[in-house]
C-alpha cells in the first residue's frame, strides 16, 4: 500500500478474471462508481486492480459493485512478474484443457461407437440399458461444462450488453445441447426410446474442448508476449559511461542528458538512443528489430538504447533519455498489445453477432411452425434446440488465435512492428497512400550542390553562416552543411538564441547579429524581399534541387541548394500500389517545384509542397472523406498527420515521437514494408472472411435438416450423426485454410 497525501493512498488487489479490454472497462466503471475512489486502472496481463482512494472509501461497498458486474476482487498478497503471472494462467488452462481431453476420450466413444459397430458394455449399451447410456454421457459432459465455464460468462455478458459475439454463439449452442441432452434423459424414462439417437453431448463436449484449445492457444501468446516484454524491460543498464573532457565517469542512466558522450566498449548493451561521434561498429539489434545480422554502424549513424555492440569501442552523443526512447516506447506498445482484442477476432465477432439473432428468429420461428401448423409438441422442441446447436461455430472459436500467431510471424519475419488495433483490417482497405519526401522517398542524405552569393560575401562564409545555424538540428539538411564546413575546414560560429519553425527554417544570433536560414515561407514571414533571386531557385525545383535562403534582417546574402537522391525502389513500390488500384501523393514542406520533381520521376499522382506540419494534417482529414488514407512519414514534423491518418506508418530511424505516434513501424527502413504491410492485411483479412464464410456455410447446410425441411419431404431430421458429420468436415476444410496463411510469402 502506497501513501500519495495525508488524505489519498494507493491500493491494489488482484481481480478474478478478467479476459478482454470489455472486462477492464466494466471493472473500472464499476470501481469508480465507489465513493471515495479518485482513480481506477484494471491492468488485463498482471490481472490487477489499482485505485486511489481518499478517507470515505468504502472497501465492501467496491467488492459488491465489482460483483454485480461479475468479477471478485481481492487483496493482493504475493506479487508476481508479468510473466509468472501468465504463465499461472496457461498452467490452469493446461490443467483443465487434459482433464477435459481424459473425459472427452470415453464421451466420444460411448455416444459415437455404436454407430459403427463398436464394442459398448451392456450396463452402457443404449440397445439394453437407454438409460445408463444416456447418464453416462451427462455425467461425463458436466466437468468440461464447468470448466469452460468462462465462455458462457464472456457470451452472454456481451449478448446483454447488446453485442453477441463468437462466445455467445458457441455459448448458446453448447448449453442447448446440454439442456436437450437432459430433456432426452427426462423423455427416455418416460419410456420414448427414439431420444437414444437424439443426444447432443458429444457436440458440447468437443465444441468446449476446441473452445479451451483456442484459449490455451491464445495464452500461450500472452505468455510469449510477456516473456518479450520482460526481456526488453532488462535490456536496459543501470549505468554507463559517461565520457567528459577525456575522462571516463560511471553515472547511473537516470542522471544521462542529452548531448552527453557516453562509451560503449565492444560486447555492451548501447544505454540509450545516441548518434555515433567516434569509431564504427557492428550492433546486434535483433532484440527490437528481429534483424538477425548484425548492422554495421559509422559516425554519424543513429544507434539504439538496448541493442548490443558486437566489435568494437565507440563513443555516442545522446539523442533521448528515459521515457523519451525508443526502447521505452516499444515496452510502452507491448504492454498496449494484452488489452486490446485482435481485430480479427472482432471481425469474427461482428458476424457472428448478426449470425446470433437470425439463428434465434429461425428457431422460433421453427418452433412456431410444428407446434401450431403441424401440431407436434416434441418436434417443435427439437427443432427449436437442432437449430441452435447447427448454429454453433465450433471450428471458429478454434481457428482465430491460429489465425492471430501466423499473421503475427508473418509481419514479424517482414519486420513489421504493429502496435494499433485494427491495423490488419484498415490496411487491408488502404485506398490512397500519402508520402512524406524526405528520407521515405528519397535516402536523407542530402548533399550540398549550389552556394551562390547574393551580398558581397564569399561562399565559404555563407557555408560558415549556415552551417553554424544548424549546427544543434537533427535534420538531415543540417548534417549535410555540417559535413560541408568540415570538408572545408570551416570553424562553427557560437549560435545563440536558437529558434527551430517547423515547415519553415531556422532563425539564430551569431557573433551578435541575426540571421534567417530557410525557405520562401520564412522570409516571406520575416518581410525579406527575396526579389529577382526567385529566377534562379525557380531552376533548382525543376532540377529536383531545394533552395534555401541565408538573410540578415534586412536582406538575403546567399542562396544554398542541396539535392536528396531518391531511392531506387520508390518507383518500384509507387508502380506496385497503382497496380493495387491504390493512389499515391506526396505531402512534403520542401519547394513544389522540387515536390514536383519527386513526383515526375517516381510516377506518384499527385504532390503537395510548401506544407507546414498543420497543412499536412488538413490534407489527410480531407482525404480521409472519400479515402482510406495510409501515410508514410519520417521525422517530428510527421507526428500529426500519422495519428490522423487510418494508418500511420513510421519507420525505426525516425524520431521516438514518431514511432509513438505510427500504428506501424517498419523496422528495417525499407520502403517496400508498405507493400508487405498491404499485401499481409489484405491477405490475412481475406483468409478470416473465408474462414468465417466457411464456418457458417456448414452451419447453413445443416440447417435444412434441424428445421425440418428435408423431414417434410421424407427426409431426416439432425442427427447427431450428421451434426458430428459437419462439424468434422468445418474443422478440416477451416484449418486448412488457415494453414495456407503460413505458406504466404510476400513479394517485393
Amino acid at each position: 500500500m502506497e501513501q500519495t497525501n495525508k488524505f489519498e493512498k494507493v491500493i491494489v488487489y488482484d481481480v478474478k478474471v478478467m479476459t478482454c479490454e470489455t472486462c477492464v472497462n466494466a471493472v473500472e466503471k464499476a470501481v469508480l462508481k465507489v465513493p471515495g475512489v479518485k482513480e481506477a486502472k484494471a491492468n488485463l496481463p498482471s490481472q490487477q486492480l489499482r485505485i486511489v482512494v481518499d478517507e470515505m472509501f468504502d472497501e465492501k461497498v467496491m467488492v459488491k459493485n465489482v460483483k454485480l458486474v461479475g468479477y471478485t476482487i481481492l487483496k493482493q498478497t504475493k506479487k508476481q512478474s508479468l510473466k509468472e503471472t501468465q504463465l499461472t494462467i496457461l498452467k490452469n488452462l493446461k490443467y483443465k484443457l487434459i482433464i477435459s481431453i481424459i473425459v472427452l476420450v470415453p464421451l466420444l466413444y460411448i455416444s459415437m461407437g455404436h454407430m459403427i459397430d463398436m464394442p459398448i458394455p451392456d450396463i452402457i449399451n443404449p440397445n439394453n440399458n437407454a438409460l445408463n447410456f444416456v447418464l453416462a454421457q451427462l455425467i461425463l459432459t458436466i466437468p468440461i461444462i464447468v470448466l469452460s465455464y468462462k465462455v458462457y460468462v464472456e457470451g452472454f455478458k456481451v449478448f446483454f450488453r447488446g453485442k453477441p459475439s463468437v462466445d455467445t454463439l458457441v455459448s448458446a449452442g453448447v448449453l442447448v445441447a446440454f439442456l436437450y441432452g437432459i430433456f432426452g434423459l427426462v423423455m427416455i424414462g418416460d419410456n420414448d426410446l427414439s431420444y437414444v439417437d437424439k443426444l447432443y453431448f458429444i457436440i458440447a463436449g468437443v465444441t468446449l474442448v476446441l473452445y479451451q484449445v483456442s484459449k490455451y492457444l491464445e495464452q500461450k501468446t500472452n505468455v510469449k508476449k510477456a516473456d518479450e516484454l520482460e526481456r526488453l524491460m532488462k535490456l536496459r543498464p543501470e549505468a554507463g559511461i559517461l565520457y567528459k573532457d577525456g575522462k571516463y565517469i560511471e553515472t547511473p542512466i537516470d542522471e544521462l542528458k542529452e548531448k552527453n558522450q557516453l562509451l560503449i566498449w565492444p560486447g555492451e548493451v548501447i544505454i540509450t538512443d545516441g548518434i555515433i561521434v567516434k569509431g564504427e561498429t557492428s550492433v546486434d539489434e535483433s532484440m527490437l528489430t528481429g534483424e538477425v545480422s548484425p548492422i554495421h554502424k559509422k559516425v554519424s549513424d543513429k544507434v539504439i538504447g538496448g541493442t548490443v555492440n558486437l566489435s568494437e569501442t565507440i563513443i555516442i552523443k545522446v539523442t533521448s533519455t528515459g521515457e523519451d526512447t525508443i526502447l521505452a516506447d516499444v515496452i510502452k506498445r507491448k504492454r498496449e498489445e494484452f488489452i486490446k482484442r485482435a481485430p480479427i477476432r472482432k471481425l469474427a465477432d461482428k458476424f457472428s453477432g448478426v449470425f446470433f439473432y437470425v439463428a434465434l428468429v429461425l428457431a422460433l420461428l421453427s418452433f412456431a411452425y410444428w407446434l401450431v401448423c403441424e401440431s407436434d409438441l416434441k418436434i417443435a422442441i427439437d427443432v427449436f434446440a437442432y437449430v441452435l446447436i447447427v448454429s454453433c461455430p465450433c471450428a471458429l472459436s478454434l481457428v482465430m488465435p491460429v489465425v492471430n500467431i501466423v499473421s503475427s510471424s508473418i509481419a514479424n519475419k517482414n519486420k513489421l512492428l504493429i502496435f494499433s488495433d485494427g491495423v490488419l483490417e484498415a490496411s487491408s482497405k488502404v485506398t490512397l497512400v500519402a508520402f512524406d519526401k524526405t528520407e521515405i522517398l528519397t535516402v536523407g542524405n542530402p548533399v550540398v550542390v549550389d552556394v551562390i552569393p547574393v551580398s558581397v560575401v564569399s561562399t565559404y562564409l555563407i557555408i560558415q553562416i549556415a552551417a553554424s545555424l544548424e549546427q544543434k538540428s537533427s535534420h538531415s539538411i543540417a548534417h549535410s552543411l555540417l559535413k560541408e564546413a568540415k570538408e572545408n575546414k570551416l570553424k562553427l560560429l557560437e549560435l545563440h538564441s536558437y529558434n527551430n519553425y517547423a515547415g519553415y527554417g531556422i532563425e539564430g544570433i551569431l557573433e551578435g547579429r541575426k540571421y534567417y536560414f530557410g525557405n520562401k515561407k520564412l522570409m516571406k514571414e520575416n518581410n525579406i524581399n527575396i526579389g529577382q533571386t526567385s529566377m534562379i531557385t525557380n531552376e533548382y525545383g525543376d532540377e529536383g534541387k531545394t533552395p534555401l535562403y541565408l538573410a540578415t534582417e534586412k536582406e538575403i546574402i546567399g542562396i544554398i541548394s542541396v539535392k536528396d537522391k531518391i531511392k531506387e525502389e520508390a518507383r518500384i513500390v509507387v508502380n506496385r500500389l497503382h497496380e493495387k488500384g491504390i493512389k499515391t501523393v506526396i505531402l512534403s514542406g520542401d519547394d513544389e517545384r522540387t515536390v514536383n520533381y519527386i513526383k515526375e520521376k517516381t510516377g506518384i499522382n499527385k504532390a503537395y509542397g510548401a506544407l507546414l506540419p498543420e497543412d499536412k494534417q488538413k490534407l489527410i482529414k480531407n482525404f480521409k472523406e472519400n479515402d482510406v488514407v495510409l501515410m508514410a512519414g519520417d521525422g517530428i514534423k510527421d507526428a500529426n498527420a500519422l495519428k490522423e491518418a487510418d494508418v500511420g506508418v513510421g519507420f525505426s530511424k525516425g524520431t521516438n515521437n514518431l514511432m509513438s505516434a505510427s500504428d506501424v513501424t517498419i523496422m528495417n527502413d525499407d520502403l517496400f514494408g508498405v507493400l508487405k504491410l498491404i499485401a499481409i492485411s489484405r491477405k490475412t483479412v481475406l483468409n478470416v472472411k473465408q474462414n468465417i464464410l466457411l464456418s457458417f456455410l456448414y452451419n447453413v447446410i445443416g440447417i435444412p435438416f434441424a428445421v425440418g425441411i428435408i423431414y417434410l419431404f421424407g427426409g431426416p431430421l439432425l442427427t447427431p450423426l450428421i451434426a458430428v458429420i459437419i462439424m468434422v468436415l468445418s474443422i478440416i476444410s477451416i484449418l486448412i485454410n488457415v494453414l495456407r496463411l503460413k505458406f504466404y510469402t510476400s513479394d517485393k
